[in-house]
């Protein structure tokens, strides 16, 4: 029973950065959305100018980055 032991808690440390990762990820994009939304309204006809197709790349690359990194802080937290 004990030499599993460490195998089930690898499984826990996995589970718990999958969801951290999926549950920051998905926060992130509901910002991003009300955010997009916020500048569809206020600027009005510079919509355009300032979401670009490069700055949505570089937000959402951000966030997978971010929240990636952040949940592995967290992994390593529990491994100790």
């Amino acid at each position: 029973m004990n030499k599993y032991w460490n195998i089930c808690r690898y499984v826990v440390v996995a589970a718990s950065i999958t969801s951290f990762i999926l549950c920051a990820v998905s926060l992130l994009t509901q910002t991003a959305i009300s955010v997009d939304r916020l500048l569809a309204l206020l600027p009005g006809l510079r919509y355009s100018q300032i979401v670009t197709l490069k700055r949505v790349y570089l937000i959402t690359i951000t966030f997978c980055v971010v929240s990636t990194a952040s949940s592995e802080y967290i992994g390593f937290e529990m491994l100790i």
